[in-house]
């Protein structure tokens, strides 16, 4: 049985910094958002913790192989 979060979210992404250890979790409604959530997540890391993400490291889940996906992290030299 599928259970929906009040804001009908029926998906999360977690995300962490290997290093720091880091972790960022969100509530999704649908897999497009992932990338947005990812890009916070990048920015966040980058500003508060002052390091740069070098590699994305998935389970191989649709949400990141996408094309807009593999360019952002293109865009900032990401593996």
């Amino acid at each position: 049985m599928n259970a929906k979060a009040c804001h009908e979210a029926i998906y999360f992404i977690i995300l962490i910094a290997d290093y720091s250890q880091h972790g960022y979790m969100h509530l999704l409604s649908h897999y497009c958002e992932a990338l947005n959530v990812f890009k916070c997540f990048v920015n966040e890391v980058e500003t508060q913790l002052e390091w740069r993400v070098k590699t994305l490291w998935t389970d191989h889940g649709c949400e990141y192989l996408s094309h807009l996906f593999k360019e952002s992290c293109e865009e900032k030299g990401m593996r």
